[in-house]
C-alpha cells in the first residue's frame, strides 16, 4: 500500500498554529484537522510545500498568501433564490411596507441593501431582481462583499453556466438575464439593467470596522456566522447592526438564530429581523442610495 502523501498529514502542534492563524485573520474557526487538510492539500501540492509544518513557516510575513489560505476554507458555493421564503417576504411584505412609507412621505423611494458573504453573486443579484421587479422606479443599490478575491471576480463578471438558470424563476429569467451565444454558448449573463444595481468589494467580517457608507435598509447574512465562534460572532452582529438603518431589514440562515440576545431586533418573518426605529434610516442629501 502506498503511504500517504505528506500534505495528507498534519501534526497537532500545526494544526493548532493554523488553527488560531485562521481565526485571528478571518475570525472563521477550523473544529478538526482533517476539514483543514482537506481545503489546504490542494494549496500544498500547487506550491509544492512538503509539510504543514513548512507551510507555517511560509506563512510567517506573507499577508498574501495568508488570505489565499482563507479563500481556500471559504464555501463558495450558492445559488440564486438559495432561501426562497426570505425572498418571497422581501417581495409581498417588505416591499409593500416599503412602498407605503414612501407613500406617507416616511422614506425616499430609494434603497440600499447588502449581502454579506456573497460568494460568486448569486445572492446580491437574486435580490435585485426581486427589488427592480416589485420597486420599478426606485433608486436601487445592492452591495456584495467578501473575503475571497477570486469569488468576488466571477461576482463581478455577473456571469454564470446557463445550466443555472433552473434556479431563476421564469419571469425573472427571461427580463434579467442573457443566454451566451459562439463562444459564450453554455453561459448566461445579467443583463445591463441588473448589473447596474450591484457591485461588490471586498470586506473581511472579522476586521474592527467596515467602510460601507450610509447605513443599509436590509442586510443578507447568511449561512456565514456559523463559521464563527460565539464571541467572534457576537462581535460581527454588532458591526452589521451598526451599518442597519432603524426600521431596518436583517436576513440571517437557518442555523444563526439570535438566540437569547435581541439586540434591539424583533422577529418578522423566516429569521428575519426587524430593527426598532421608524425605517427612515439615513440617508445623504440628494436621497440617492449610495
Amino acid at each position: 500500500m502506498a503511504a500517504p502523501s505528506p500534505e495528507s498529514r498534519i501534526r497537532e502542534a500545526d494544526f493548532r498554529r493554523l488553527q488560531r492563524l485562521i481565526e485571528d485573520v478571518a475570525g472563521i474557526f477550523v473544529p478538526h484537522a482533517g476539514l483543514l487538510v482537506q481545503r489546504l492539500g490542494k494549496r500544498l501540492r500547487e506550491l509544492r510545500v512538503a509539510s504543514f509544518q513548512e507551510y507555517c513557516e511560509r506563512l510567517v510575513g506573507d499577508a498574501d498568501e495568508r488570505m489565499r489560505m482563507v479563500e481556500c476554507l471559504c464555501t463558495h458555493e450558492t445559488r440564486f433564490f438559495r432561501e426562497p421564503r426570505q425572498l418571497h417576504f422581501l417581495e409581498t411584505v417588505q416591499c409593500p411596507a416599503w412602498l407605503e412609507q414612501a407613500d406617507a412621505a416616511r422614506r425616499p423611494r430609494s434603497l440600499r441593501v447588502w449581502s454579506a458573504g456573497c460568494a460568486t453573486g448569486e445572492e446580491p443579484y437574486s435580490i435585485a431582481m426581486t427589488l427592480r421587479a416589485r420597486l420599478p422606479t426606485w433608486s436601487i443599490g445592492v452591495v456584495g462583499t467578501d473575503v475571497s478575491r477570486s469569488a468576488l471576480e466571477r461576482a463581478q463578471n455577473a456571469t454564470w453556466p446557463v445550466r443555472r438558470a433552473s434556479e431563476i424563476p421564469e419571469r425573472y429569467l427571461l427580463r434579467f438575464m442573457l443566454c451566451g451565444a459562439g463562444c459564450k454558448r453554455g453561459q448566461m449573463r445579467a443583463s445591463d439593467e441588473l448589473r447596474a444595481l450591484v457591485r461588490t468589494a471586498y470586506l473581511n467580517l472579522n476586521d474592527a470596522a467596515y467602510a460601507l457608507g450610509d447605513p443599509f435598509d436590509a442586510i443578507f447574512c447568511r449561512n456565514v456566522l456559523i463559521y464563527f465562534r460565539e464571541e467572534v460572532r457576537a462581535r460581527v452582529l454588532a458591526r452589521l447592526l451598526a451599518h442597519l438603518a432603524p426600521g431596518g431589514i436583517l436576513f440571517l440562515g437557518h442555523s444563526e438564530g439570535l438566540g437569547s440576545q435581541s439586540l434591539g431586533l424583533r422577529p418578522v418573518g423566516p429569521i428575519v429581523y426587524a430593527r426598532d426605529g421608524d425605517g427612515r434610516g439615513e440617508r445623504s442629501g440628494d436621497g440617492e442610495a449610495r
